[in-house]
Parts: C-alpha cells; structure tokens; sequence
C-alpha cells in the first residue's frame, strides 16, 4: 500500500488521532487532558513554517506522526527547533515508519533554513542514535530520566 506524508493542517481532520497518540505517549504524564492536547495539535492558521505537524499515510490510514516545534523544553529555551511528537502507531511499529518521518523532518528543518535540529526523548535514544543524532546532554525532568540530543543538519546532508 503506497505510503505519503501530508501536513496535518492540510488534514485536520486526523487531529483527533494525532492528538490520542501524542497524548498517550507523551502528554498524559504531564497532567494534560486529551482535550488540552487534541487544541495544542489544531493547527494555526497563520502561515509560518513553526509548529508544523506531519502525519504518515499508509493509504488512507494514518500510521505515525512527527512534529517540528521551535520549543520543546522550557529549561532549554535557548535551543531551537525540536523535533517533537515522533509517535508511531502502535500496530504499525517494527517497519520503519520512524525513521521515514525523522529524515522528513529532518529535510523539512533543513529546506527552511535550519542547521541544528534538537529532541529529547527518554525512550528512543537507541533509534536517534542510529540515525545519526548526538547526545548533548542527560537530565531528570517530570519525573524522568531524559536525553537531549542534537543532528547537525548541514553535515548530514554530506555524508
């Protein structure tokens, strides 16, 4: 089945899935709703290139999503931008779908300008690490134990 990535202002209709993902994985911890989540995930309707949301399409179904933010961790706000939200669905996981959408945003943030791209994670330091991202730095934050990393996008594109 042929694979896409579209942007999800493009497709607000997938706003409720995106959201129930990212919640689940990411936003639940937090202390945030589902609601709360599903309205950080509506798109904006001005037209900057930050926050953007991408969904990857598995013909019609949606089956990952990532977004590029300009900020995604408040103790770091000097460090700009993030790629953030990388969720896969769990039924679609072991394909590669991961890498397909990081080296989307990866050429996204590159096409508008952008050198270093930044991310935490606490559960997928292995995958980054594989696809050619650093680890800057390792701290405690809402209660776990995070890396930040960073890609140098102009080298990557070189090698």
């Amino acid at each position: 089945m042929r694979e896409r990535i579209v942007a999800l202002r493009d497709r607000v209709d997938l706003v409720p899935t995106v959201a129930k993902w990212s919640h689940e994985e990411f936003w639940s911890y937090a202390g945030r709703t589902l609601e709360q989540t599903q309205i950080l995930f509506t798109p904006a309707p001005r037209e900057t290139w930050l926050p953007r949301t991408f969904v990857l399409l598995q013909g019609e179904t949606p089956i990952g999503t990532a977004s590029v933010v300009e900020h995604d961790l408040d103790i770091r706000p000097n460090l700009t931008p993030w790629l953030a939200s990388l969720v896969v669905d769990r039924a679609a996981r072991g394909h590669g779908h991961s890498r397909t959408l990081v080296k989307f945003i990866e050429d996204f943030a590159r096409d508008n300008g952008v050198k270093t791209l930044w991310l935490f994670t606490w559960s997928a330091e292995g995958l980054y690490a594989k696809l050619g991202w650093r680890v800057v730095e390792r701290l405690q934050r809402n209660n776990r134990r995070i890396v930040v990393m960073n890609k140098d996008l102009v080298a990557s594109v070189h090698s």
